[in-house]
């Protein structure tokens, strides 16, 4: 992908090819830019799920979200429960 910057403060982004997953990867990349580029910079946050590289933007009042999802931070909990369960036994 090549990133083109015009003169109007306008991010383009674009591939050789008309690939959907090219055009998706386009939006996810200008989305994260933008974020980036704003006063929501500093709430930019990697969820804190192993083995999982999910970005999100932290709107929450007290910038405290550690799981990109409630679903996320769900299945993280009921594996540790899981592994301690195990370890008791």
């Amino acid at each position: 992908m090549c990133f083109g910057r015009k003169q109007s403060k306008a991010l383009h982004v674009y591939g050789a090819d008309d690939m959907l997953a090219d055009g998706s990867a386009a939006g996810c990349t200008s989305g994260l830019a933008l974020a980036i580029g704003s006063d929501l910079a500093g709430r930019v946050v990697i969820c804190a799920a192993l083995a999982f590289d999910r970005m999100f933007v932290d709107v929450a009042r007290n910038a405290q979200r550690r799981f990109s999802s409630p679903q996320c931070q769900s299945r993280v909990r009921a594996a540790a429960a899981h592994r301690a369960r195990k370890a008791a036994a």
